[in-house]
């Protein structure tokens, strides 16, 4: 605050246009300095609203193109006004603020003691300061660059970074660098030829047929003959017991009595 009171003002009438957001207000100026600029616009400003300021400085076919913040509200002779401080100004803004402000200041101290300059002495400090402006500009040796006057893009605000406590990122895990255990090489598959395996007969499933009936001996009839002489005494027999039993019909009897003779032979 000290900093911009000790910038040199001066009284001065002129008209500037002022941008907030969409809207565009036409304002009348009634000081200057090269920090900031006292303005009746033609509704409020809340204090903290960004703006861009079109101010036109006598002497220069362009306007400087100015952004400000809303300061302070205030009153000039009876009406709303709002204080405006500028932000970042370039070095040619900068330097072309502080001649005209102090050009214009640079007046005999009779003009400055009146409390309502007239017209015509306005009028010559704006001359004067239009003068040294085209002076300084020409020594510059190139033309001031043209800065736009419309409304300017809305500018995103700078995403906040966190402060807090930041999570913590478990360490990466420590790779052995130390001797490394041998591992045994992998059996050699051989691709030579390898050695026919014969395969193993195969086991008939399906239905067997019969076994061809091996040619009987001698030895094989004999003891066939036993076996049946055993099975013929012993039917006999049974059929003996039956006999005597009184069992057998008559015609049986005949039979295995015949039998028996075939037997005994």
């Amino acid at each position: 605050m000290d900093d911009r009171r000790a910038e040199t003002r001066i009284t001065w009438q002129a008209r500037a246009t002022i941008f907030v957001g969409s809207r565009q207000l036409v304002c009348e100026v009634q000081n200057l300095s090269a920090a900031a600029v006292l303005v009746v616009p033609p509704e409020r400003i809340a204090p903290g609203q960004f703006v861009r300021l079109n101010l036109e400085l006598p002497g220069l076919e362009q306007k400087l193109d100015l952004d400000a913040v809303a300061l302070r509200e205030a009153s000039s002779d009876g009406r709303y006004a709002v204080a405006l401080q500028f932000l970042q100004l370039s070095q040619r803004s900068q330097t072309l603020l502080r001649t005209y402000v102090s050009s214009a200041a640079a007046q005999p101290a009779a003009q400055e003691r009146r409390s309502a300059p007239t017209a015509d002495d306005q009028r010559e400090r704006r001359s004067r300061a239009a003068q040294r402006l085209m002076a300084l500009v020409t020594q510059s040796g190139q033309a001031p660059a043209r800065v736009p006057t419309g409304p300017q893009p809305t500018v995103p605000p700078v995403a906040r970074v966190p402060t807090g406590p930041q999570p913590v990122v478990p360490p990466v895990a420590r790779v052995p660098t130390g001797p490394q255990p041998v591992v045994p090489p992998i059996a050699r598959v051989p691709t030579g030829p390898q050695p026919v395996v014969p395969s193993r007969a195969r086991i008939p499933t399906g239905p067997q047929q019969p076994a061809l009936a091996r040619p009987r001996s001698g030895l094989d009839e004999a003891v066939a003959r036993v076996e049946h002489k055993k099975e013929l005494r012993s039917l006999y027999e049974r059929a003996l017991s039956e006999i005597d039993s009184g069992r057998t019909p008559s015609g049986l009897q005949r039979s295995l009595r015949s039998l028996k003779g075939q037997d005994k032979e």
